[in-house]
C-alpha cells in the first residue's frame, strides 16, 4: 500500500502515521477518486479497536512532484503476525483479542465497510491490552460506485496479489486469508471478513497457518479445498467457540455466519460462562458448564426485577460487553402491555402499546415517553431511518417522530381491523387489515402520506384468502407475508418480490414473520398462548430456505429485530380459565376440574348432562379434553389444531374441526378418527337430534362465511343452507330438527336468524340491537344468545307459525367472572344443559398480562444448540 513514516503532527502536538500512496494510485486518477471517496467514509468509523484515519492530504515535495497521503493514528505495539511467531495464544486471551477483533469487524459493517484484507499483519496488539484493526485503507465500501471500467473481480482481489515476487512472503500472507469466493475472483460482501476472522481466531488458538502451500496458487487451492484440521484446536477451546468457527469457515457464503455481531455475542458468553468444564471436541457430548445454566439463572432472575430498565446507551460504538442475555422492558406503573412492540434498525429504541396507548423508549434512559391523544394506539412499527414510528389508531395509519411532535396522519385504513404494517426506504409503507370477511391485500401509502393503493393482492386462482403481518427484507423490495389458504386453515408464510411469490411450507399456524440479520427468518408458531419463536435459516439471494427451522425461545410471539441482531418479543401470560356451571341468574354452581393457565372456548355439555368438552389451547399443544364432572376425570380426545366440539346426538362421538374439514371421534379419546368432511376452512358442527345432519359453516372467498350441511348417510354430497354476500355463522339445528339459528352480519352487524331447515321458505330476525353466538334450549321453546357481553333468552313458538318474544337478559358476563364476547366473534363461550335451567361458562377472560423481553443472542445460542444436537444425532 505504500510507505509508512512516523511522523509528528506539529500543529495538534502529536505523534501520527504517515502512508504516502504508491504510484499506482496517483497514476491513476480514476482509482485515486475512488480511493478519497472511501477515505472519507473510513474517516467515519469511530470505534476504540479500529486506528482512526485522521485525513487524506496532497503535498508538493521540493523537486515539484506531487505525493498523496493518509494521515493516522500512530498504534504502538507489535502486531500479531509477530505474536504468533511465538506459538500459539492462550484460549482466554485469543478469545479476548478475537471478541475486540469481531467489534471493529461490526463497526465498520454497520457503516457500509468491508475490510477484505484482514489478517494477523494488520491486527496491532497494544502494550496496554488493546486490539487496533489497522489498513482499512484497502477497505471497499460495498455501497460505493466502483467506477466504470473497474471489474469486479478486480475489484474483489486484496490489491497486495499485485505486487512483485520479491514479495512472496507478504503475499502467501494476504492468500491465506481470502476467503473462497474471494479467491476465485468475485465480488465479495462482508461475509468475506468473517470467513477471515475464522481463520485468524483458528490461528491463534492453534500457532498454526491453516491454508499453505509453497506458491499462490497452492495456497489458493487450499483456502477452496482443503479440509479444516479441526483435531488441532486445544482441548481447552470451549464448544461454543467451536461452533463459531464451524459457521464463519462455511466454503458456501449462504451457509455462513451472517453477522459478525453474532460472533461478538458467542463470544461474550464464552467468556462470561468461563471455561472451565466448556471444552468439548467437534463430536463430543455438548454438555453445557456449571457456570453456564448459573449464568442462564442469574440472567433470569435479574430480567424479572426490570433490570432491563437499567441498559447503557446505544450510541453509534458498541459497548465494551454484551448486555445481559435477557430483560424485560417494562411498563409504567399501573398500565399494563397491549398487543405488540417493535425495536427500531438502529437498536436504540423500542415502541410498544401500553394502556391503550403508544410508549416510546430510548434504551439509553429509564422512562419511556407516551404519545398522547391516541388511544387504542396498536401494532408500531419503525422507519428504516430509525427516526419515526408509524401505528393504527381508530382505523387511521399514522407516523410520529421518535423524538416526539404531533403525529401526522398517513391515511384512512379501508376496512376492519388493522393486522401489521412495514416500512421500506424505497417502496414507502405497506400494511395490511382485514374484517370479519377474511378479506385484505397489502396495500401500500407514501410516507407522506395519501391514497393508499394495492402493493400485492391475495391471488384467488391459488387459493389464497387473506394476507397480513407483512415484513420488508433489508432490500426494501422483498416482502414477509402470512396468508391464509384454502389448503392451510392456520396460515402460510410467504416471500413475494415483483408479484413473484413463494410458499415457505411451515404450516403449524406460522405467522408474524420477521427478517434477522444473522440469516435467519423468525415467526411465531402456535395458537392461543401456545406461542414459540422460531427461526428458518434463510437465503435471501435466492429467496429460499437453507435449512430446517429451530425453535428460538419456548414462549413467545411479535418478534421483532434490530439490524445488530438484538430481538424484542412478547411472552404472554395467561390469566387462569376454568370451566364453571351458573344458573339462570348468573350464581355459581360449581367448578369444573381445576383452574389452568390456559384458552378455554367453545364448552359443549353431552346430551346426558355428565360430560363437559371443550377446546384448550395452552403450553402443551393444545386440542379438546372432556371433563367428567361427576367423577373428576379429565380425558384428552384431539390434539393441537383440532377444536370446536359438538357431541353426537348419543353422546359417543365427537364432532370437531380438523385441520382440512370436520372429523369425528369416538368421546372416550379411544379409536381412529373418521373424516365426516373433506374440505378446509369448515367449522362449528351442529347434529340434528335424530343425527341424520350435520350443519356447519364454510369460509370462501367470493361469498365469505355461508351455511352449509350434510346428510350424514351422504358426507360426498355437502349442500348449501345459505349463501349470500354476507356473513353467516354458527348454525345451530333445533331441538325438533325443522329450523337452523345462526349468525349473519347481513344487516351491517352481527345479529341472530333462523330460517326452516334443511329447506324452506322464510327467514326471521330474533335479536335486535346486536346478536351472536346461538344456542337453543334443549327442551324446547327457547333460544339463548349473546349481546354484548349479556347472555340473553327469547321465547320461541313454531306453531301454527313461527315466532317469537321481545329478548330478555338473563346475566351478564361480568357477573361470573367470564367474557360471552370473545376477541373472534367466529367460537361460542357457553353451553346449555339438557335440563335448560344450567349453563356452562368459561371463569377467566384469559387474556392475562405481557412481558416485552429484550434479547441478545437469544439467536445465536439456539442456532448453536441446534448444531449441537445435529452433530449429537450424526453420532
Amino acid at each position: 500500500m505504500g510507505e509508512v513514516y512516523r511522523a509528528t503532527d506539529t500543529k495538534l502536538g502529536r505523534e501520527v502515521a504517515i502512508k504516502v500512496l504508491p504510484a499506482a494510485f496517483t497514476a491513476d486518477a480514476q482509482r485515486l477518486a475512488r480511493f478519497e471517496r472511501e477515505a472519507r467514509l473510513l474517516a467515519s468509523l469511530n470505534h476504540t479497536s479500529i486506528a482512526h484515519l485522521y485525513g487524506f492530504e496532497t503535498a508538493s515535495l521540493e523537486d515539484g512532484t506531487t505525493v498523496h497521503l493518509i494521515a493516522m493514528e500512530l498504534v504502538e505495539g507489535e502486531d500479531l503476525s509477530e505474536r504468533l511467531k511465538r506459538g500459539s495464544i492462550a484460549v482466554d486471551e485469543a478469545l479476548g483479542i478475537a471478541k475486540q477483533i469481531a467489534e471493529a469487524l461490526e463497526e465498520a459493517h454497520e457503516h457500509g465497510v468491508v475490510h477484505r484484507d484482514l489478517k494477523p499483519a494488520n491486527v496491532k496488539l497494544t502494550p496496554d491490552g488493546k486490539v487496533k484493526v489497522l489498513d482499512f485503507g484497502l477497505a471497499k465500501a460495498w455501497t460505493d460506485d466502483s467506477g466504470a471500467g473497474t471489474s469486479a473481480a478486480d475489484l474483489s482481489h486484496s490489491p497486495t496479489l499485485a505486487r512483485t515476487g520479491t514479495e512472496a512472503g507478504m503475499i502467501l500472507g494476504t492468500a491465506a486469508y481470502m476467503s473462497p469466493e474471494q479467491a476465485r475472483g468475485k465480488a465479495v460482501d462482508k461475509r468475506a471478513d468473517i470467513w477471515a476472522f475464522g481463520v485468524v481466531l483458528y490461528e491463534m488458538l492453534t500457532g498454526q497457518r491453516l491454508f499453505a502451500g509453497e506458491t499462490i496458487t497452492d495456497v489458493l487451492a487450499a483456502v477452496v479445498r482443503q479440509e479444516i484440521a479441526w483435531d488441532a484446536l486445544p482441548a481447552a477451546t470451549p464448544a461454543t467457540v467451536r461452533r463459531l468457527l464451524v459457521r464463519c469457515l462455511d466454503r458456501d457464503p449462504r451457509q455462513r455466519l451472517r453477522d459478525i455481531g453474532e460472533a461478538r455475542i458467542a463470544l461474550g458468553v464464552a467468556e462470561e460462562t468461563g471455561l472451565a468444564g466448556g471444552a468439548a471436541t467437534m463430536s463430543g457430548s455438548g454438555a453445557r458448564p456449571r457456570a453456564f445454566w448459573l449464568a442462564l439463572v442469574a440472567g433470569g432472575l435479574l430480567g424479572g426485577i426490570g433490570i432491563g430498565n437499567l441498559l447503557p446507551w446505544r450510541g453509534p460504538s458498541r459497548p465494551a460487553s454484551p448486555r445481559p442475555g435477557r430483560t424485560l422492558i417494562l411498563p409504567a406503573s399501573g398500565r399494563t402491555l397491549d398487543d405488540s412492540q417493535a425495536i427500531s434498525p438502529d437498536g436504540r429504541w423500542v415502541a410498544y402499546t401500553a394502556g391503550g396507548a403508544l410508549w416510546i423508549r430510548n434504551l439509553g434512559e429509564l422512562e419511556a415517553r407516551e404519545v398522547p391523544e391516541y388511544r387504542g394506539a396498536t401494532r408500531p412499527f419503525w422507519s428504516p431511518r430509525s427516526d419515526a414510528v408509524a401505528f393504527a389508531a381508530a382505523r387511521t395509519l399514522f407516523k410520529v417522530s421518535r423524538d416526539g411532535g404531533k403525529p401526522v396522519e398517513l391515511c384512512r385504513i379501508p376496512r376492519g381491523e388493522f393486522t401489521g404494517g412495514s416500512w421500506s426506504a424505497s417502496k414507502g409503507i405497506v400494511f395490511t387489515s382485514s374484517s370479519a370477511n377474511w378479506d385484505g391485500d397489502v396495500l401500500r401509502v407514501s410516507e407522506e402520506g395519501g391514497a393508499p393503493e394495492p402493493f400485492t393482492r391475495a391471488d384467488a386462482a391459488k387459493g389464497e384468502l387473506r394476507l397480513f403481518d407483512p415484513h420488508f427484507f433489508p432490500d426494501g423490495r422483498s416482502l414477509l407475508f402470512t396468508v391464509v389458504t384454502e389448503d392451510a386453515n392456520a396460515g402460510e408464510i410467504a416471500v413475494d418480490r415483483d408479484g413473484a411469490r413463494t410458499l415457505l411450507g411451515l404450516g403449524d399456524g406460522s405467522r408474524q414473520a420477521a427478517w434477522s440479520p444473522s440469516g435467519h427468518v423468525l415467526f411465531s408458531r402456535g395458537l392461543g398462548f401456545d406461542n414459540s419463536l422460531w427461526a428458518l435459516p434463510f437465503s435471501l439471494e435466492a429467496r429460499a430456505p437453507r435449512g430446517d427451522p429451530f425453535r428460538v425461545e419456548v414462549s413467545g410471539m411479535d418478534s421483532s429485530v434490530s439490524a445488530d441482531g438484538t430481538l424484542v418479543y412478547r411472552r404472554p401470560h395467561p390469566d387462569p380459565q376454568q370451566l364453571a356451571w351458573v344458573d339462570r341468574t348468573g350464581r355459581l354452581l360449581g367448578a369444573i376440574g381445576e383452574p389452568m393457565r390456559v384458552l378455554l372456548s367453545v364448552p359443549a355439555i353431552s346430551p346426558d348432562g355428565r360430560r363437559v368438552a371443550a377446546t384448550v389451547q395452552g403450553e402443551d399443544g393444545g386440542g379438546i379434553s372432556v371433563w367428567d364432572t361427576e367423577r373428576g376425570v379429565v380425558t384428552r380426545v384431539a390434539g393441537a389444531g383440532e377444536f370446536s366440539p359438538e357431541w353426537s346426538p348419543g353422546g359417543e362421538e365427537i364432532a370437531y374441526v380438523a385441520g382440512g374439514g370436520l372429523g369425528l371421534r369416538r368421546a372416550d379419546g379411544s379409536g381412529d378418527v373418521r373424516v365426516l368432511l373433506q374440505r378446509p376452512h369448515s367449522a362449528a358442527p351442529s347434529f340434528s337430534r335424530d343425527g341424520k345432519y350435520v350443519a356447519f359453516y364454510v369460509l370462501e372467498r367470493e361469498t365469505r362465511r355461508d351455511l352449509w350441511a350434510l346428510a350424514v348417510s351422504k358426507p360426498d354430497e355437502p349442500f348449501p343452507l345459505l349463501r349470500t354476500k354476507a356473513n353467516e355463522a354458527l348454525p345451530r339445528i333445533s331441538p325438533d330438527g325443522r329450523f337452523v339459528a345462526y349468525q349473519s352480519d347481513a344487516s351491517g352487524r352481527w345479529e341472530v336468524y333462523v330460517q326452516p331447515f334443511p329447506r324452506g321458505e322464510g327467514r326471521w330476525q330474533v335479536s335486535a340491537g346486536g346478536g351472536r353466538q346461538p344456542v337453543w334450549n334443549p327442551r324446547g321453546g327457547e333460544l339463548f344468545f349473546v349481546s354484548g357481553n349479556d347472555l340473553m333468552a327469547v321465547d320461541v313458538v313454531v306453531q301454527p307459525a313461527f315466532r317469537t318474544g321481545t329478548p330478555r337478559r338473563l346475566f351478564g358476563g361480568e357477573a361470573v367472572g367470564t367474557s360471552l364476547s370473545l376477541p373472534t366473534t367466529m367460537e361460542r363461550h357457553y353451553d346449555v344443559a339438557p335440563d335448560g335451567r344450567r349453563f356452562v361458562v368459561v371463569r377467566g377472560v384469559g387474556k392475562g398480562t405481557s412481558d416485552v423481553v429484550l434479547a441478545e443472542g437469544a439467536l445465536a445460542r439456539a442456532s448453536a444448540e441446534k448444531m449441537r444436537s445435529a452433530t449429537e444425532k450424526r453420532e
